[in-house]
């Protein structure tokens, strides 16, 4: 059997370079798209595959920031459509639960309604929308996957959660966080990269014709609050942050979690990685790192 060919796009992002590393070593061919989406793609290469990961995640007030995304984002998105029913590539499109804004009800599964709130989440619905057209319309097989709380070893968008706390933990620094109480649905890189894993399998074991853009929840089907989390990072740091709450935002979510069991369904997926684990690893990766760049 002929190896598949897997263009990645976003693949020196946080996510996109565990998954490619991963899949050097694997049955896949992998090659990282170069160049800018926001114009039209044409490459010589017509993959099997193509994991759209290239998106801005930053939230700015900035109206140029705020057009800039959404020409990343959602243009982006539609130029990689074009290229998959042109070059007949199925399409594995990386969302968010964002897209759900505030639970009428937990978990969520994939029939709760859509109503984001940032632009970023706004963004990526819009995205989806663009890809379930597509389907419909029977021109790219597209699959769906929208991520909870990603965290893990690696750099990552300083704006999120972990990322911010990690910064502060690193140079011991002041952490400024909204407040202890929301709960938040993390899930481990780790086991995101193993989804979207499984979804190229979904793609090469299908039978039926149908492009159905089907969307799938990845998270870990339970919540964690910030104020646990920041004592297992505490924990397994040896030492306690210096932590300031500024107090909780407006309309703040304060339970989040999803319904993973279509991800078993559809891809055979599950979490493996809880919390107390996942942020031990990421801790021992700095501790190494650190004890390297001192030896250095």
């Amino acid at each position: 059997m002929m190896q598949q060919k897997i263009l990645i796009t976003g693949a020196s992002g946080f996510i996109g370079s565990h998954l490619t590393k991963t899949l050097v070593n694997s049955d896949y061919v992998v090659h990282a798209f170069q160049g800018e989406i926001t114009h039209k793609i044409e490459l010589s290469l017509r993959p099997d595959i193509v994991v759209h990961l290239a998106a801005i995640s930053t939230n700015s007030p900035d109206p140029e920031s705020t057009e800039h995304l959404y020409k990343v984002n959602v243009q982006g998105t539609k130029n990689i459509l074009e290229f998959c029913a042109s070059t007949k590539s199925k399409l594995i499109f990386i969302s968010t639960i964002g897209v759900y804004g505030s639970p009428k009800y937990l978990p969520l599964d994939e029939q709760h309604p859509t109503n984001p709130t940032s632009a970023y989440a706004k963004s990526k619905l819009e995205g989806e929308r663009l890809c379930r057209s597509h389907a419909e319309k029977n021109e790219v097989d597209c699959l769906i996957l929208r991520l909870a709380n990603v965290y893990g070893e690696g750099d990552q968008n300083s704006e999120r959660l972990v990322p911010s706390i990690l910064t502060g933990l690193i140079n011991h620094e002041r952490i400024v966080l909204t407040s202890p109480l929301p709960k938040r649905d993390f899930i481990f890189v780790e086991d995101v990269v193993k989804a979207i894993i499984a979804s190229l399998n979904y793609f090469k074991n299908k039978t039926n014709s149908g492009n159905n853009g089907e969307i799938v929840n990845i998270g870990s089907g339970k919540s964690v609050s910030i104020g646990e989390l920041i004592e297992n990072f505490e924990k397994q740091a040896g030492y306690t942050f210096n932590i300031e709450y500024k107090g909780l935002r407006k309309e703040e979510i304060m339970d989040i979690y999803t319904n993973v069991s279509k991800a078993w369904n559809i891809l055979q997926w599950a979490p493996k990685t809880d919390v107390i684990t996942g942020i031990k690893q990421v801790i021992s990766s700095l501790k190494s790192e650190s004890a390297e760049t001192s030896k250095n």
